[in-house]
């Protein structure tokens, strides 16, 4: 208690000379977003916050530092190789000067919030917290979210406010109304730096952005917080994705490495490392990375300036948009899900499009015919008449096909005019092969990820490029490939001591075989998969397996397990075993 107590007296008085450093602009925004409260007593208490969660650790987890240790071996740590800058919103409010003052780099506390964090971090230390202080963050009431724009604010933000908030309008129950009268309002302005206030606080709350926010992935960003959505990385199962090194981060900055309970943060979807909601590598760190994450691959895509499928779906789940689509709603393919806009067509994973999301999303890119040959397809997309970064990007998707039974493997060969960024915020070309098609999959923007197989659950499998700067070459290299996936297993069923039956079954794996378009519709059962000629008998009826097959109209049904996952789909082999993935 004591060495808190001198660690608070501590950080006071080193920190008032810090705020007396702050720019007559920086002053002014925070005091007008703390609504008049006290800057040195503001950033003190976020220190101490700080001190009391984390103690003296300069790492999080060390549940396994030599996974962590072997992680790091294939992560780079040497600065960007590019000449553009396009910093991150936590980088946007260090150079402000204002991210010590706000939590987790961008999020400006309501008293209660503060409050709320100080009471439950601090009796987490002795006992549990106390679940009925937790209010929550406030939804806007009737999905109606009042906002205007300050004077401060230029054409160019406004337009990009008014793209963010559409896209996101478009797939959601909500509506955004400019309003200068409405009761509870966020008010746009161009402070110092990019932030905004969680949920609807009550009143004028304010939303800024400054220099270098004018992207339509941060204001969607700040407008998310405003809505009730914290940041991916602060969520309570954090620690099973990334994990934390704070030994480069200044002692002013661990407070935005702070993560809420699971009674404070209700997580509707998995982990999402490439949500536009999630910090980037290097976020607050002096040097190399802060936030490692446990799958390398990933390294790059944090940092996000793509709005994903889940973080609309965090929306619509958030605000209970989904209530308002019935049984009559779309059938939806792909991990797909009905538009709460309009309940007769689909918000669509990254990579698929149309309606009901079995199509090819129109636009720049083809359709693929992968043959046990590589072959090799270049395009060149984006705008090569903007010498400026634009404010939204360019897409390209292509779709790579095989027959059926066969896999497709692929591998990226070169990139050009690409800008090597954490978050790939820039351009990126994003190969969609693993089974969960609702899910990010790894962003390559950096020439480390170069020349790898990549062999795909998928068929067809997504390809997916985007770009923001000029115009980006990208070329990749693509075949087929038959891999059969055999596993023996071998059932004795005794009566006593008395053998009565030896079964030896052969399992065929499912990804090997079957090209299925998944539905995930809650009521009704999955559309025809392409031939599967190599399953030639299977049993009609399987209750136990949760799965039913008729080959012979080549129809496969499930009673609702494989509505819950769609990547889990069951083969059945010749002998009428079910294999099962894993």
């Amino acid at each position: 208690m004591y060495l808190i107590h001198y660690i608070g007296c501590f950080l006071v008085l080193t920190l008032v000379h810090d705020v007396m450093g702050l720019s007559t602009r920086a002053r002014n925004s925070l005091l007008q977003t703390l609504r008049g409260g006290n800057l040195e007593e503001r950033q003190a208490r976020l220190q101490n916050l700080a001190a009391i969660y984390f103690g003296n650790r300069t790492s999080v987890d060390r549940r396994d530092n030599n996974v962590a240790s072997s992680i790091r071996e294939v992560i780079p740590q040497a600065p960007d190789s590019n000449s553009i800058d396009d910093p991150s919103i936590e980088e946007i409010n260090q150079r402000e000067g204002v991210a010590e003052y706000l939590f987790q780099g961008d999020i400006n506390l309501t008293e209660e919030q503060l409050e709320w964090m100080e009471r439950n971090i601090a009796a987490r230390k002795t006992s549990r917290p106390k679940r009925q202080v937790d209010r929550g963050a406030r939804l806007w009431t009737n999905n109606r979210v009042f906002y205007f724009f300050d004077i401060s604010v230029d054409s160019r933000k406004r337009s990009v406010v008014k793209e963010a908030l559409n896209f996101i309008r478009d797939r959601t129950c909500l509506e955004f109304t400019e309003s200068t009268t409405a009761t509870n309002r966020i008010r746009v302005f161009s402070g110092a730096g990019c932030y905004a206030t969680i949920g609807m606080a009550g009143g004028v709350q304010e939303l800024s952005l400054g220099s270098g926010c004018e992207a339509v992935g941060i204001a969607a960003h700040e407008f998310a917080h405003a809505l009730g959505i914290w940041h991916m990385q602060m969520r309570d199962d954090r620690d099973d994705y990334v994990q934390v090194d704070l030994s480069a981060v200044p002692m002013t900055m661990l407070h935005n490495y702070i993560k809420l309970p699971s009674f404070r943060i209700i997580n509707y979807t998995p982990y999402e490392y490439g949500s536009y909601m999630h910090y980037d590598a290097r976020s607050f760190a002096t040097r190399g990375n802060s936030l490692i994450p446990r799958d390398s691959s990933y390294l790059r895509t944090m940092g996000s300036r793509v709005i994903s499928f889940y973080d609309i779906k965090t929306i619509n789940d958030h605000y209970k948009c989904r209530a308002r689509c019935g049984s009559a709603s779309a059938i939806c393919f792909n991990g797909g899900e009905p538009n709460p806009r309009n309940c007769a067509v689909c918000n669509c994973p990254a990579g698929y499009g149309g309606a009901l999301c079995n199509q090819r999303p129109p636009g720049c890119g083809e359709t693929l015919k992968a043959t046990d040959r590589w072959q090799m397809k270049q395009f060149t997309f984006g705008d090569s008449t903007s010498r400026s970064v634009r404010d939204t990007f360019t897409e390209c998707n292509h779709w790579i096909e095989a027959p059926a039974g066969r896999r497709i493997q692929l591998r990226v060969t070169s990139l050009q005019n690409s800008q090597c960024h954490n978050g790939c915020t820039l351009n990126a070309i994003e190969p969609k092969t693993r089974a969960d098609m609702t899910v990010t999959n790894p962003r390559i923007c950096c020439t480390e990820s170069l020349n790898q197989i990549l062999t795909s659950n998928l068929n067809p499998t997504p390809i997916i490029s985007y770009n923001r700067f000029l115009t980006s070459t990208f070329t990749f290299q693509y075949r087929t490939r038959f891999i059969l996936g055999l596993t023996f297993r071998l059932n004795v069923v005794f009566r006593g001591l008395e053998v009565v039956q030896v079964r030896l079954s052969v399992i065929y794996t499912t990804k090997h075989f079957l090209t299925p378009v998944h539905s995930t519709h809650p009521s009704k059962t999955t559309p025809s998969l392409q031939s599967t000629d190599e399953l030639t008998t299977c049993p009609t009826n399987i209750a136990e397996q949760n799965a039913t097959a008729a080959i012979a109209d080549r129809r496969w049904m499930t009673n609702g397990y494989c509505m819950v996952q769609p990547w889990s789909y069951k083969a059945c082999a010749s002998i009428g075993t079910i294999s099962q993935l894993t």
